[in-house]
């Protein structure tokens, strides 16, 4: 989970599709990428995704010492 990529998230076929609907091998062209092996698309990928993921954590702080262990 530190570098960002969570294992197994996508099983081997799934990833295989994906790169073979052309969408990813699309992107990853436009960006330059000319390495076309199923390694190199999927780091470009996972970095592409890892870049642009966000996150929002809500919830509700009961208690001020907990609202300060949150901060």
């Amino acid at each position: 989970m530190n570098s960002g990529i969570v294992p197994n998230l996508f099983a081997n076929d799934e990833l295989q599709r994906m790169r073979e609907e052309g969408l990813i091998i699309k992107k990853y062209r436009e960006s330059g990428g000319t390495n076309e092996a199923p390694d190199a698309i999927n780091e470009w990928f996972f970095n592409r995704v890892k870049d642009n993921l966000h996150l929002s954590i809500c919830m509700s702080p009961v208690g001020e010492q907990f609202r300060n262990y949150c901060r």
